[in-house]
């Protein structure tokens, strides 16, 4: 079979932008296995700007973004003369307990009580896979319309300044859901999103995005809304961070505790609810997302699957024992590297004092209290050693103590 790299090389009549370059374009979209496809055209996204600065001021912008709102929502900044944005969804395994209505990984377990990371966070890391995707599709179309790489496409995958599940709504190829995820007919929420900015005009009909494998489908804001009688999501949130539509990211787990530094004992660190990084409870409970509506996640041969030894439910006691080399080598390759074992450690400590305070079995709460009380001492991460203090029920003097700006950016509004 011929790679997508040089399928359609040779020089067509078809006018850069035009239609049959887009049609071609969603091929090889789909021979690299992304869910689906948008395009937008690129124009300042004033209305968007509106909403972010409003969010800024009322304390709910996201927490990893970047704080300039013009140059998240003015493409000419992040590519001179971009005249369209591709938008790609790409599919990842979901959790093999997605029926649940809410995880419960604290219980009494072989290994004892053990705490959950999220789906997307067990892959290869998504900011490399789609990376890769997407530098193949860039390639294409460089040959296929003869303009130079550097100067007339840039690829943006998560840290770059795109609200990218704004422009996934303008597209159509998808929809935003009431859990604030972006979803594609067929796959979920279970997907990632990549942006490629370019010079290249859109098509005609750009906002009238097609899904590879499915029927073409109109902008989100002329379809029905497909959440409509339906708050699922918004009941199961474990801390009460989500009402429809926006999510307030100073208590939504999937933020919090990926936040590197002390967290806040009672507003954060003992809410979280058993997750070690990141959240699925609010898609995990989603009707769209189960196997039979979603089977480009869980039955395509192209969704990310999860790392060689990657496990999503790790027993506390190993993960508070862990040592650097043990995870880099289970979790080196996936997004939970992102951050550090310290991080996880953090997040264990606050999840093992939970565990504690319910009483499990004596010779499980034992062996918690030793390896919490030695790291409360000896941890080279001050973050860490206030978790286990705080999981003890020692005092600290940073129990109380403000979160930590983070240096990292992401670009989910």
């Amino acid at each position: 079979m011929m790679s997508p790299e040089k399928r359609s090389e040779t020089p067509t009549h078809d006018r850069p932008g035009g239609a049959g370059f887009y049609a071609a374009l969603d091929d090889v979209a789909r021979s690299l296995g992304l869910a689906a496809l948008g395009v937008v055209e690129a124009e300042p996204q004033a209305d968007l700007a509106g909403t972010l600065r409003e969010r800024q001021q009322d304390g709910t912008y996201p927490l990893f973004c970047p704080g300039d709102v013009q140059l998240r929502t003015e493409p000419e900044r992040w590519l001179p003369g971009c005249r369209s944005l591709w938008v790609a969804a790409l599919p990842y395994r979901p959790p093999a307990a997605v029926r649940l209505p809410r995880p419960r990984p604290q219980g009494a377990r072989p290994g004892g009580p053990a705490g959950r990371i999220a789906a997307y966070a067990l892959a290869e890391d998504y900011h490399h896979a789609m990376r890769r995707r997407l530098r193949t599709l860039v390639r294409w179309a460089s040959r296929r319309t003869g303009l130079p790489r550097r100067r007339h496409f840039r690829i943006l995958v998560d840290t770059g300044p795109p609200v990218e599940r704004h422009l996934w709504r303008l597209s159509g190829a998808g929809w935003i859901g009431k859990n604030t995820c972006a979803y594609v007919p067929g796959g979920g929420s279970w997907v990632v999103l990549g942006v490629v900015a370019t010079t290249l005009p859109p098509p005609p009909e750009a906002g009238a995005a097609a899904t590879p494998g499915l029927p073409e489908r109109r902008a989100a804001p002329q379809l029905s809304d497909p959440c409509a009688g339906c708050n699922r999501c918004v009941q199961a949130c474990p801390t009460g961070a989500l009402r429809p539509y926006v999510m307030d990211p100073r208590r939504c787990i999937a933020q919090f505790s990926q936040r590197p530094g002390p967290l806040r004992v009672e507003q954060e660190g003992r809410q979280l609810h058993g997750w070690l990084f990141g959240c699925d409870v609010c898609q995990m409970v989603c009707p769209h997302n189960a196997p039979d509506r979603a089977p480009l996640a869980f039955a395509s041969s192209l969704a990310l699957e999860p790392a060689p030894g990657a496990s999503g439910t790790l027993p506390l006691a190993e993960v508070l024992a862990m040592t650097p080399a043990a995870f880099r080598a289970r979790y080196g390759a996936t997004a939970v590297a992102w951050r550090s074992l310290s991080l996880l450690q953090r997040n264990a400590a606050f999840v093992a004092g939970q565990a504690l305070r319910r009483a499990g079995r004596k010779e499980e709460g034992r062996i918690l209290q030793e390896l919490l009380a030695r790291l409360a001492e000896a941890h080279p991460s001050p973050a860490v050693r206030h978790a286990c203090a705080a999981a003890l029920g020692r005092p600290s003097d940073q129990a109380s103590g403000a979160p930590q700006p983070s240096g990292s950016s992401s670009s989910s509004a």
